[in-house]
């Protein structure tokens, strides 16, 4: 079914409901240039709409760019005005969802903590192995001439391995950041999904 520009947008806005009215505007504003300049290359009006999707991907893919806590706030707000029992209902049950909620947010936030925590202990131990490595190195050659050239020798390797340790772990905490990283952005858009088909259910 084609659109004109006002329909597509105002469909899209009504999708948006419960957002900040000016993140609605900033995202209709952007589409709205976008619709006009394929218009001003000669595109028809109707078919540059078109070429933008369904109004429903269109709020979908705004509302999974939107910050967690907004989309979380969003979705407090219902879409349609709650039946009288339905609000009994949220407030009877409110002793048994209000207590899992925290525990979720509370397991959510636990199991973010200890993933941070086992990547900044790792840089920690690279940190650790660097100073090693430096303070043998530079003490080889002190060593070296105060206790003996097999001291000196002994400290410079032991420097060496602590650097090549250093190196080694420096990458495995690297790859293990990104990890987290990528791990926390899934979680994040599960829980974005999560909220988005709870609007639009």
């Amino acid at each position: 079914m084609k659109m004109n520009k006002t329909e597509f947008l105002t469909s899209v806005g009504e999708k948006l409901c419960g957002l900040p009215e000016e993140d609605i505007q900033k995202s209709l504003d952007f589409y709205s240039e976008m619709i006009d300049e394929m218009i001003e290359d000669g595109m028809p009006e109707e078919d540059a709409v078109l070429k933008l999707g369904l109004p429903c991907d269109v709020a979908e893919q705004i509302l999974m760019d939107t910050s967690l806590p907004k989309l979380v706030k969003a979705s407090r707000k219902p879409a349609r005005d709650m039946k009288s029992a339905e609000i009994l209902l949220l407030i009877l049950g409110f002793p048994l969802w209000f207590p899992l909620l925290i525990a979720f947010f509370s397991v959510l936030f636990a199991f973010a903590v200890t993933v941070w925590s086992l990547v900044v202990s790792l840089y920690a131990i690279v940190l650790s192995f660097t100073a090693a490595g430096t303070a043998f190195l530079v003490s080889s050659v002190f060593l070296a001439f105060t206790n003996g050239f097999a001291t000196g020798l002994f400290s410079l390797g032991s420097g060496l391995i602590c650097a090549s340790l250093a190196v080694f772990l420096f990458i495995l905490s690297a790859k293990a950041a990104k990890g987290a990283l990528r791990l926390m952005r899934g979680i994040g858009r599960r829980i974005k999904s999560w909220l988005i088909g709870k609007r639009s259910a």
